[in-house]
């Protein structure tokens, strides 16, 4: 999976000589662990990286603080005017030693880079320098550092010409006190080359921005999705087998559902205030559903011990039940994951009693209003013989004229 540490990030550096006629310069640059945005990446989707980013972040302490420069990446360029075609590309800091420790085996780095400079004078046009180093081993798990030597691409253009030269990597070391990759025989274009003996001594800054991506593939911080199948799997448990169960629910039949405090309160804050606060459900460890059926009990049951909405999706009638109960007592990723499928769902696929209540519930509600009712509205439409025969539809005359005016309005509006 390819994880973006440095997207695009522009850095303005100022170049030095040192005791050996060198030109060399240091920048840092900071990091985030996000997922990649690339065609590439097909084995792993965006959500599962992203997860493993999440993952890789607790383990390595770096989403806890961002204090003693845990994030940053340090850069050190050099090279020789007596050897204006090479470079030496040197990258250290704390993160690459977390990864040296807690990644798979096969951990690559990729660096982009786009070098500016602006000639003076004359020549007053900005020279473009662009360094691609792909696929390189950087560090394993393992006591010992390897690099193998591979090549490179390193491209330069301007406004007049491209060109492109082959560069030669080698080397990555660490010691006890950090981690490094160094890339100690870059080679620079003619570009570059010829910026460096035409205008030495004014080649004191340039400007460049820098793209860092990190491959990785291992399977024991995150293993394609199957982490969350292992605890859907012992929460499906916990649900079926009633494990240790400490409250029980009480559907419109009078049937007693077991369940788990803990669950419910963690997805409802409703049923938090209802258990832990002074209300009859925290003495009785029993709480009252006598407006939800069995079957909606037990759908709901499903979702918050599996995020799961098997009966949902089969059924209009449980679905539109689920939708109420999930608004009722505040579970908002239920209702927002109903809302969706039921504006989705084909018109086949509704009944008519649970259309008629979900348009009257949707006139209660504010999210999706609009697009609820519109939906209801079309699936009665395809369903005239069935809604004629319907007790709920003679009902909603009777029990709720408002609600059946309406819905009437917005029928011959449709049609």
């Amino acid at each position: 999976m390819f994880i973006s540490l440095v997207q695009n990030q522009s850095v303005n550096v100022s170049l030095k000589n040192n005791d050996k006629g060198e030109k060399h310069c240091n920048f840092s640059l900071n990091t985030s662990m996000t997922a990649e945005s690339d065609d590439t990446q097909v084995k792993y989707s965006s959500e599962n990286v992203q997860l493993y980013c999440k993952k890789l972040s607790k383990l390595s302490g770096l989403d806890e603080s961002r204090e003693d420069g845990k994030w940053l990446l340090n850069c050190n360029l050099r090279w020789s005017p007596a050897h204006p075609k090479s470079m030496h590309v040197r990258l250290s800091g704390k993160l690459l030693e977390k990864f040296y420790y807690l990644c798979g085996g096969k951990t690559l780095l990729t660096l982009k880079a786009t070098f500016f400079h602006r000639r003076g004078g004359s020549h007053g046009y900005s020279r473009i320098i662009k360094l691609t180093t792909a696929g390189m081993g950087i560090f394993t798990t393992s006591n010992r550092p390897f690099w193998r030597t591979t090549n490179h691409s390193l491209t330069s253009e301007d406004q007049n010409h491209g060109d492109s030269l082959d560069v030669e990597v080698e080397g990555c070391s660490s010691s006890s006190s950090e981690t490094f990759c160094k890339d100690i025989s870059a080679k620079l274009s003619d570009g570059l080359a010829d910026v460096s003996n035409d205008s030495s001594k004014r080649l004191d800054s340039l400007s460049a921005t820098v793209t860092i991506r990190l491959e990785v593939e291992d399977g024991y911080i995150y293993d394609e999705g199957k982490d969350v199948e292992d605890k859907m799997s012992i929460c499906r448990n916990i649900f079926q087998n009633s494990i240790h169960s400490d409250v029980s629910i009480v559907a419109a039949n009078r049937t007693i559902i077991p369940s788990h405090k803990c669950f419910l309160a963690t997805h409802s804050s409703v049923l938090k205030a209802m258990l832990e606060n002074n209300f009859q459900e925290s003495k009785s460890n029993e709480i009252i559903m006598d407006d939800v059926s069995e079957e909606g009990v037990k759908a709901l049951l499903e979702y918050i011990y599996t995020w799961e909405i098997t009966e949902a999706v089969r059924s209009s009638k449980v679905a539109v039940e689920l939708f109420q109960v999930a608004h009722k007592y505040d579970i908002k990723q239920l209702e927002e994951k109903l809302a969706r499928m039921i504006l989705q769902r084909g018109n086949k696929w509704f009944q008519v009693d649970a259309t008629i209540d979900l348009f009257r519930f949707a006139r209660k509600i504010e999210a999706n209003s609009g697009d609820l009712k519109d939906k209801a509205v079309q699936a009665l439409r395809t369903k005239r013989e069935e809604l004629m025969k319907s007790n709920g539809f003679k009902k909603l005359f009777t029990d709720d004229w408002e609600t059946s005016m309406e819905l009437c309005a917005m029928s011959l509006q449709s049609s």
